[in-house]
């Protein structure tokens, strides 16, 4: 038997990353959004639970499950935010990175006092949201909540 650590190639317990995505699903089901850390949380304990204490699930770990099920994580503030930004595209008023973070910045402290809004967080954000705002004017058909409800899947 090999004493070799987890390449990194797939996902260290196939049952709990299923036991995990059930989870995930039930609580939005429930109308939850849980964050990253919460679900980096909950793999932990199951991680535990299932004989592997020495699973760190770490936020690229995170990143790697969520990909492997096809997650998206979208926070309430994203549809906020999204609808800020193009309302000033609405008004052909262009959106700096600066007023990026200002404004997300302002929204994401109500929920999380600690959270930074870096340039680098600025620039994720827009990618998340690349497709959404490049077709803005087809999809948005001059109303926001319109918009807002055909990029739920974004």
């Amino acid at each position: 038997m090999s004493t070799k650590k987890n390449s990194g190639r797939g996902p260290r317990s196939r049952d709990v990353d299923r036991a995990l995505y059930e989870w995930y699903c039930a609580r939005r089901a429930a109308g939850d959004r849980p964050k990253s850390s919460q679900v980096q949380e909950r793999a932990k304990d199951l991680y535990r639970a299932g004989g592997h204490p020495d699973m760190k699930c770490s936020y690229g770990w995170f990143k790697r499950w969520s990909q492997r099920f096809k997650i998206r994580l979208r926070y309430s503030h994203d549809d906020l935010l999204l609808e800020w930004v193009l309302s000033r595209f609405d008004r052909n008023e262009g959106v700096t990175l600066q007023e990026l973070q200002r404004f997300g910045l302002g929204l994401i402290r109500k929920e999380e006092p600690g959270f930074k809004a870096s340039s680098g967080w600025a620039m994720r954000w827009g990618s998340v949201c690349e497709t959404a705002l490049l077709n803005w004017s087809t999809v948005l058909n001059g109303s926001i909540s319109d918009f807002a409800a055909a990029t739920a899947t974004f």
